[in-house]
C-alpha cells in the first residue's frame, strides 16, 4: 500500500507543481535511473537534470528553487 503525493508533501511541508496529481499513489522511492511509475526520486543536484528526461519516475522531489 502506497502512500498519495498530497500526503508526502504536507509531511515535508513540500508543496505539489502539479496540485492535480496529490492523489497519485507513490509505491516506492528509487533513483532516477531506477524508477518507475509508481516511484518517487529526488533530483538533488541541477547536474543531473538531463537525467530527468530519461527518468520513468512517477514523481519527483527537488529542492525549493529548482522549479
Amino acid at each position: 500500500m502506497g502512500t498519495n503525493l498530497a500526503t508526502l508533501a504536507e509531511l515535508v511541508g513540500g508543496r505539489l507543481v502539479r496540485p492535480d496529481t496529490g492523489s497519485m499513489q507513490v509505491e516506492a522511492a528509487a533513483t532516477l535511473s531506477d524508477a518507475g511509475p509508481a516511484d518517487i526520486t529526488l533530483l538533488d543536484n541541477p547536474d543531473k537534470a538531463q537525467r530527468l528526461s530519461q527518468s520513468r519516475a512517477g514523481a519527483v522531489v527537488v529542492p525549493a528553487g529548482f522549479v
